[in-house]
Protein backbone atom coordinates (compact mmCIF):
# COMPACT_ATOMS: atom_id res chain seq x y z
CA UNK A 1 0.00 0.00 0.00
CA UNK A 2 2.83 2.41 0.85
CA UNK A 3 4.51 1.71 -2.49
CA UNK A 4 1.26 2.38 -4.34
CA UNK A 5 0.69 5.61 -2.41
CA UNK A 6 4.20 6.90 -3.14
CA UNK A 7 3.87 5.99 -6.80
CA UNK A 8 0.44 7.54 -7.35
CA UNK A 9 1.59 10.87 -5.92
CA UNK A 10 4.79 11.16 -7.93
CA UNK A 11 4.99 14.61 -9.47
CA UNK A 12 6.43 13.18 -12.69
CA UNK A 13 3.19 11.36 -13.54
CA UNK A 14 1.40 13.13 -16.41
CA UNK A 15 -2.21 14.25 -16.18
CA UNK A 16 -3.13 11.59 -18.75
CA UNK A 17 -1.55 8.63 -16.92
CA UNK A 18 -4.94 7.07 -16.03
CA UNK A 19 -7.00 8.34 -18.94
CA UNK A 20 -8.14 4.80 -19.82
CA UNK A 21 -9.10 3.82 -16.26
CA UNK A 22 -12.53 3.95 -14.62
CA UNK A 23 -12.49 3.91 -10.84
CA UNK A 24 -14.60 4.16 -7.70
CA UNK A 25 -13.33 4.96 -4.21
CA UNK A 26 -14.96 3.79 -0.98
CA UNK A 27 -13.66 5.15 2.30
CA UNK A 28 -14.30 3.97 5.85
CA UNK A 29 -13.92 6.51 8.63
CA UNK A 30 -15.25 8.18 11.74
CA UNK A 31 -16.67 11.70 11.52
CA UNK A 32 -15.61 12.41 15.11
CA UNK A 33 -12.07 12.82 13.77
CA UNK A 34 -10.97 16.09 12.18
CA UNK A 35 -9.62 14.42 9.05
CA UNK A 36 -12.69 12.30 8.37
CA UNK A 37 -12.01 9.94 5.45
CA UNK A 38 -9.02 12.06 4.47
CA UNK A 39 -7.28 9.24 2.60
CA UNK A 40 -10.32 8.36 0.47
CA UNK A 41 -10.90 12.00 -0.45
CA UNK A 42 -7.25 12.55 -1.32
CA UNK A 43 -7.05 9.38 -3.41
CA UNK A 44 -10.24 10.27 -5.29
CA UNK A 45 -8.89 13.74 -6.16
CA UNK A 46 -5.52 12.33 -7.24
CA UNK A 47 -7.06 9.74 -9.55
CA UNK A 48 -9.08 12.52 -11.18
CA UNK A 49 -5.93 14.63 -11.57
CA UNK A 50 -4.26 11.75 -13.42
CA UNK A 51 -7.09 11.53 -15.95
CA UNK A 52 -9.12 8.72 -14.40
CA UNK A 53 -12.89 8.65 -14.86
CA UNK A 54 -14.92 8.35 -11.65
CA UNK A 55 -17.85 5.96 -11.95
CA UNK A 56 -19.41 7.50 -8.83
CA UNK A 57 -18.67 10.21 -6.26
CA UNK A 58 -16.41 9.02 -3.47
CA UNK A 59 -18.32 7.03 -0.82
CA UNK A 60 -17.59 8.14 2.76
CA UNK A 61 -18.67 5.48 5.22
CA UNK A 62 -19.14 6.94 8.70
CA UNK A 63 -18.89 4.78 11.80
CA UNK A 64 -20.67 7.52 13.78
CA UNK A 65 -23.85 7.26 11.71
CA UNK A 66 -26.73 5.63 13.60
CA UNK A 67 -26.79 2.89 10.95
CA UNK A 68 -23.01 2.67 10.78
CA UNK A 69 -21.01 2.91 7.56
CA UNK A 70 -23.58 0.73 5.78
CA UNK A 71 -25.88 3.75 5.59
CA UNK A 72 -23.60 5.19 2.91
CA UNK A 73 -22.15 1.97 1.53
CA UNK A 74 -25.34 0.06 0.67
CA UNK A 75 -26.87 2.62 -1.74
CA UNK A 76 -23.42 3.39 -3.15
CA UNK A 77 -22.79 -0.29 -3.91
CA UNK A 78 -26.16 -0.57 -5.62
CA UNK A 79 -25.29 2.36 -7.88
CA UNK A 80 -21.83 0.89 -8.50
CA UNK A 81 -23.17 -2.46 -9.69
CA UNK A 82 -25.58 -0.68 -12.02
CA UNK A 83 -22.67 1.26 -13.49
CA UNK A 84 -20.44 -1.80 -13.83
CA UNK A 85 -22.99 -4.34 -15.02
CA UNK A 86 -24.90 -1.97 -17.31
CA UNK A 87 -22.52 -2.24 -20.30
CA UNK A 88 -21.66 -5.90 -19.58
CA UNK A 89 -24.60 -7.61 -17.84
CA UNK A 90 -24.09 -11.02 -16.28
CA UNK A 91 -26.66 -13.59 -17.49
CA UNK A 92 -28.78 -14.94 -14.66
CA UNK A 93 -29.95 -18.15 -16.36
CA UNK A 94 -26.87 -20.34 -16.32
CA UNK A 95 -27.16 -23.95 -17.42
CA UNK A 96 -24.97 -26.98 -17.94
CA UNK A 97 -24.15 -27.97 -21.49
CA UNK A 98 -24.41 -30.84 -22.08
CA UNK A 99 -27.05 -31.50 -19.42
CA UNK A 100 -26.38 -34.26 -16.98
CA UNK A 101 -22.75 -33.36 -16.35
CA UNK A 102 -22.12 -34.41 -12.73
CA UNK A 103 -20.79 -31.83 -10.33
CA UNK A 104 -20.70 -31.32 -6.58
CA UNK A 105 -19.94 -28.54 -4.13
CA UNK A 106 -16.22 -27.83 -4.13
CA UNK A 107 -15.65 -28.87 -7.75
CA UNK A 108 -13.37 -26.57 -9.74
CA UNK A 109 -13.85 -25.52 -13.36
CA UNK A 110 -10.83 -24.36 -15.34
CA UNK A 111 -11.32 -22.16 -18.39
CA UNK A 112 -8.30 -21.90 -20.67
CA UNK A 113 -8.21 -18.65 -22.66
CA UNK A 114 -6.86 -18.49 -26.21
CA UNK A 115 -5.28 -15.74 -28.26
CA UNK A 116 -7.29 -14.63 -31.27
CA UNK A 117 -6.45 -16.10 -34.66
CA UNK A 118 -5.48 -12.67 -35.99
CA UNK A 119 -3.07 -12.08 -33.10
CA UNK A 120 -1.52 -15.51 -33.60
CA UNK A 121 -1.05 -14.82 -37.31
CA UNK A 122 0.53 -11.41 -36.64
CA UNK A 123 2.85 -12.92 -34.02
CA UNK A 124 4.03 -15.70 -36.34
CA UNK A 125 4.54 -13.31 -39.24
CA UNK A 126 6.56 -10.89 -37.10
CA UNK A 127 8.89 -13.68 -35.93
CA UNK A 128 8.99 -15.58 -39.22
CA UNK A 129 7.34 -18.69 -37.77
CA UNK A 130 5.35 -21.29 -39.67
CA UNK A 131 2.10 -21.81 -37.70
CA UNK A 132 1.73 -25.35 -39.07
CA UNK A 133 5.24 -26.47 -38.14
CA UNK A 134 5.39 -29.15 -35.44
CA UNK A 135 8.13 -29.42 -32.86
CA UNK A 136 9.12 -31.54 -29.86
CA UNK A 137 10.26 -29.69 -26.76
CA UNK A 138 13.30 -31.11 -25.02
CA UNK A 139 15.09 -29.79 -21.90
CA UNK A 140 18.61 -28.46 -22.47
CA UNK A 141 19.77 -28.90 -18.89
CA UNK A 142 19.67 -31.98 -16.63
CA UNK A 143 17.00 -31.94 -13.95
CA UNK A 144 14.70 -29.64 -15.95
CA UNK A 145 11.37 -31.10 -17.08
CA UNK A 146 9.09 -29.96 -19.87
CA UNK A 147 5.60 -28.63 -19.02
CA UNK A 148 3.34 -31.64 -18.60
CA UNK A 149 0.35 -29.88 -20.18
CA UNK A 150 2.18 -29.18 -23.45
CA UNK A 151 1.46 -31.91 -26.04
CA UNK A 152 4.42 -33.63 -27.67
CA UNK A 153 4.76 -32.99 -30.57
CA UNK A 154 3.01 -29.61 -30.68
CA UNK A 155 2.23 -27.25 -33.55
CA UNK A 156 3.49 -23.68 -33.46
CA UNK A 157 -0.09 -22.44 -33.88
CA UNK A 158 -1.27 -24.36 -30.82
CA UNK A 159 1.68 -23.18 -28.75
CA UNK A 160 1.08 -19.51 -29.57
CA UNK A 161 -2.71 -19.62 -29.36
CA UNK A 162 -3.08 -21.61 -26.12
CA UNK A 163 0.15 -21.39 -24.12
CA UNK A 164 1.80 -18.00 -24.78
CA UNK A 165 0.38 -14.74 -23.40
CA UNK A 166 1.21 -12.63 -26.46
CA UNK A 167 -1.37 -9.89 -25.78
CA UNK A 168 -0.17 -8.87 -22.32
CA UNK A 169 2.06 -5.89 -21.59
CA UNK A 170 5.62 -7.20 -21.08
CA UNK A 171 7.03 -6.86 -17.58
CA UNK A 172 10.45 -5.72 -16.52
CA UNK A 173 11.73 -9.30 -16.27
CA UNK A 174 10.76 -9.88 -19.92
CA UNK A 175 13.28 -7.29 -21.12
CA UNK A 176 15.90 -8.64 -18.74
CA UNK A 177 15.53 -12.08 -20.33
CA UNK A 178 15.60 -10.70 -23.88
CA UNK A 179 18.85 -8.88 -23.10
CA UNK A 180 20.46 -12.28 -22.50
CA UNK A 181 19.19 -13.63 -25.83
CA UNK A 182 19.73 -10.74 -28.23
CA UNK A 183 22.78 -11.04 -30.53
CA UNK A 184 22.97 -7.26 -31.13
CA UNK A 185 24.99 -5.11 -28.73
CA UNK A 186 22.91 -1.92 -29.14
CA UNK A 187 19.72 -3.90 -28.69
CA UNK A 188 21.09 -5.64 -25.59
CA UNK A 189 22.07 -2.27 -24.13
CA UNK A 190 18.57 -0.86 -24.62
CA UNK A 191 16.95 -3.99 -23.18
CA UNK A 192 19.19 -3.81 -20.11
CA UNK A 193 18.18 -0.18 -19.69
CA UNK A 194 14.49 -1.13 -19.78
CA UNK A 195 15.09 -3.80 -17.12
CA UNK A 196 17.08 -1.49 -14.83
CA UNK A 197 15.69 0.61 -11.99
CA UNK A 198 16.79 3.79 -13.78
CA UNK A 199 14.94 2.87 -16.98
CA UNK A 200 11.47 2.30 -15.50
CA UNK A 201 10.14 5.73 -16.42
CA UNK A 202 11.13 5.27 -20.06
CA UNK A 203 9.75 1.72 -20.05
CA UNK A 204 6.45 3.04 -18.73
CA UNK A 205 6.28 5.63 -21.53
CA UNK A 206 7.30 3.16 -24.24
CA UNK A 207 5.47 0.02 -23.21
CA UNK A 208 3.26 0.09 -20.11
CA UNK A 209 1.23 3.25 -20.69
CA UNK A 210 0.34 2.57 -24.36
CA UNK A 211 -0.16 -1.13 -23.44
CA UNK A 212 2.27 -2.21 -26.13
CA UNK A 213 2.15 -6.02 -26.38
Amino acid sequence: MKSFWRFIFRRSLPSTALRQMDFAVLGLGDSSYAKFNFVAKKLHRRLLQLGGSALLPVCLGDDQHELGPDAAIDPWLQDLWEKVLGPHPVPLNLGLNPPGVPFAAGDVVLIQPENTASHVQQFCQALGLDPEQHFTLQPREPGVTCPAQLPQPCSMRRLVSQYLDIASVPRRSFFELLACLSPHELEREKLREFSSAQGQEELCEYCTRPRRA
